[in-house]
């Protein structure tokens, strides 16, 4: 597999693809979820089906689990907290959706 690898929409409206130099590709999709337990809300790429060579799939959803995870950290007591939490991973979901494709993580 080739390093380059990016997002691709394939045409399709609101369905995005990560996609290494060869053309194999996972679907993916943006995923929020609140975790009391870790004190935080998270966004995550994640990926869900595609097409090509098996081996350069996983190492397209590992590239996805080391660099388009991040958590925002919150406190699950204070309501205004969480909200805020909430309110910046969808901006940045958002930001991701909209065509900025960098890493999630710093």
């Amino acid at each position: 597999m080739k390093n380059e690898i990016h997002f691709d929409d394939f045409g399709f409206d609101g369905k995005l693809a990560i996609v290494d130099g060869s053309s194999n590709h996972e679907w993916v999709e943006p995923t929020i979820t609140s975790l009391p337990s870790e004190s935080c809300v998270r966004l995550e790429i994640v990926a869900n089906d595609g097409e090509g060579d098996e081996h350069a799939r996983e190492l397209l959803r590992d590239h996805l689990a080391e660099n388009y995870l991040i958590d925002v950290p919150c406190d699950f007591r204070d309501e205004a907290d969480v909200s805020r939490a909430v309110e910046e991973v969808v901006a940045i979901r958002d930001r991701f959706l909209a065509g900025q494709y960098a890493p999630l993580k710093a």
